[in-house]
């Protein structure tokens, strides 16, 4: 039925995509206190408006991504309802030093954004690309012995160049890009960019916060037409029911 039918926004990526409905991120007990979820949050904020479609992997670097996005916006655009806006959000992965199986080069992962970027543009979705954050490798380091063994080493250095090429490309094609890297960077005082990881790689609620309003803030400045406050909803308020007009379009 017309007067049901919800676009949606994508949010794809890796593990930090795919667990951004997680309340709990250290495991939750009794006494556990909710933690702030980017997907939860981006859902209310578009309730009624736009359906989140949340195709996070876990482990996957961009090549993986540049080999599924064609079928992603095929299915999720099978139907009547339709992609309008998408998170691209890969990098820290790519970025493990090489060795690693998730190792990605670095002109390697430029070209595999940019493919993915042009790809949903030419199904008319407005993309915003999204850049590797700080890592804290003392705390990534316990009890990751094997992946340290098979080359599955981080750093920031390596993080920020994958920022910077990911930035860098963002620009020169007009896409809007979130720079986490700075954006985690400015709580240093104290080590309190630390807060902001749950173990050195995954966001807290923190940083999570900061992933949201990063794109909240891109998606006004560059897509104002699809800020939440500028959509219509589906279906009117309770109080704007009339008995006269129907309330679903035949």
């Amino acid at each position: 039925m017309p007067g049901l039918v919800y676009d949606k926004f994508l949010i794809f990526g890796d593990s930090i995509t795919e667990f951004s409905y997680n309340a709990y991120p250290n495991g939750a007990t009794d006494d556990t206190t909710a933690h702030f979820a980017f997907g939860s949050a981006l859902q209310n904020t578009y309730t009624r408006r736009l359906d989140v479609v949340q195709r996070g992997y876990a482990g996957f670097n961009s090549s993986h991504a540049a080999d599924m996005i064609s079928e992603i916006v095929r299915i999720e655009n099978s139907g009547i309802g339709k992609i309008k806006i998408a998170t691209v959000f890969f990098g820290t992965n790519d970025a493990v030093h090489e060795g690693g199986c998730q190792h990605v080069p670095l002109d390697q992962f430029t070209s595999n954004i940019e493919s993915i970027i042009k790809t949903l543009e030419k199904s008319n979705i407005k993309v915003i690309v999204i850049g590797p954050a700080l890592h804290d490798e003392p705390r990534w380091r316990i009890g990751r012995a094997e992946d340290y063994k098979m080359g599955l080493i981080r750093s920031n250095e390596s993080n920020l160049k994958y920022s910077t090429a990911a930035k860098e490309l963002a620009s020169s094609l007009n896409v809007p890009f979130v720079d986490l890297y700075s954006e985690f960077k400015k709580f240093e005082k104290d080590d309190k960019w630390k807060e902001l990881l749950c173990d050195g790689v995954h966001f807290t609620g923190e940083g999570y916060k900061i992933l949201f309003n990063q794109v909240m803030a891109k998606i006004r400045e560059s897509y104002p037409e699809l800020a939440p406050e500028n959509l219509p909803f589906i279906l009117p308020y309770w109080r704007d029911i009339r008995s006269d007009i129907p309330l679903i379009e035949q």
